[in-house]
């Protein structure tokens, strides 16, 4: 909070001054300020500033050099101790003009960190001679990320602030649930059996991602739904991946279920759905949008570090069936 610009520090307490002595008094509990180097008319004066009517750097302007030290200080004890209110205004804009900005920058940073990483630059620039295992591993790796979005979801969906949110969010739900099941058809396809799928490990990467949303969308549900434009954005009118399956001359087998799987994704316009979500919320703060980017960041990340491991992973494996199976009994 102090480091703010906006910040206009005012004091959430009574100033009372017995002879020598001032004293702060906030819910029946005094305090005696220590002067800690300061005067008591240097202390007084600060005092008097911190009105909620200036910035901090507007009363920095007023001080001496020498006294900016023992202002910062006194102002860091009173926000310690809870006794600073923030009286400047907060700027609130709605929430798709808020997602605009967002987007702005999500875009940004997965051009820099996500776009060109080696899991994409292969799979979609090479797929002739891309590895197999690259693209049995995303299955994979997807059907472990759908059978756990109960885990993330499901937090988000008594969401109370809003009930047209609350309604998109439970059709969001039921349209999504049992898409684990439809990749399990690409998986059999493989060879692999529901034994070995029942014994399959994800790997940490994949998990971590899980965790993390579960974690937003039990703690900061509006962070949340400005994932799920990423983590459903896709091509409306095709989807490259599955093209560079064909590329690749993968099974029809295989292909079916994963392309069954997109095109619901895509018909139902599931990519669009952060955007439906914030046209309906009314306002949004900076505070938030800037929590909001600093999350994002984090984010885009852990969604890269899944696709890498994907490809550092599954691209050497040659045979399929058992051997793409992470093992939780060999552990």
């Amino acid at each position: 909070m102090l480091t703010s610009e906006n910040f206009r520090p005012r004091l959430a307490c009574e100033v009372q001054i017995q002879g020598g002595e001032i004293s702060l008094v906030q819910n029946g509990l005094e305090m005696v300020l220590d002067p800690d180097g300061s005067s008591f008319e240097e202390l007084r004066s600060f005092l008097d500033h911190i009105d909620g009517k200036q910035t901090i750097g507007d009363i920095q302007q007023k001080l001496d050099a020498s006294q900016h030290h023992r202002f910062g200080t006194l102002l860091e004890d009173l926000d310690r101790h809870r006794l600073l209110d923030d009286a400047g205004s907060t700027r609130m804009r709605s929430g798709s003009e808020a997602l605009l900005k967002l987007e702005d920058y999500t875009n940004t940073l997965l051009e820099e960190r996500y776009y060109g990483n080696v899991y994409w630059s292969n799979v979609l620039k090479n797929p002739e001679k891309c590895p197999p295992g690259a693209f049995y591993g995303l299955a994979i790796e997807n059907y472990h990320f759908l059978f756990r979005e109960s885990m993330f979801d499901s937090p988000v969906l008594p969401y109370l602030s809003n009930n047209r949110v609350r309604l998109l969010m439970n059709e969001f739900y039921v349209e999504e649930y049992g898409h684990d099941e439809i990749i399990v058809k690409s998986l059999l396809s493989l060879g692999i059996t529901r034994d070995d799928i029942r014994d399959m490990l994800p790997l940490p990467e994949t998990l971590a991602l899980c965790n993390a949303l579960a974690y937003w969308g039990a703690t900061d549900p509006l962070f949340f739904f400005s994932t799920l434009g990423v983590l459903e954005g896709k091509n409306p009118e095709k989807d490259h991946w599955i093209e560079a399956c064909e590329k690749a001359g993968l099974s029809p087998a295989f292909i079916k279920p994963m392309r069954a799987h997109s095109d619901i994704n895509r018909k139902g316009e599931h990519g669009n759905l952060t955007r439906l979500i914030f046209a309906e919320i009314q306002a949004i703060g900076d505070e938030t949008l800037a929590r909001m980017q600093r999350q994002m960041r984090i984010f885009v990340e852990m969604y890269n570090d899944f696709y890498c491991a994907i490809w550092n992973f599954y691209s050497p494996i040659k045979d399929i069936g058992a051997a793409l199976v992470r093992r939780l009994s060999a552990i």
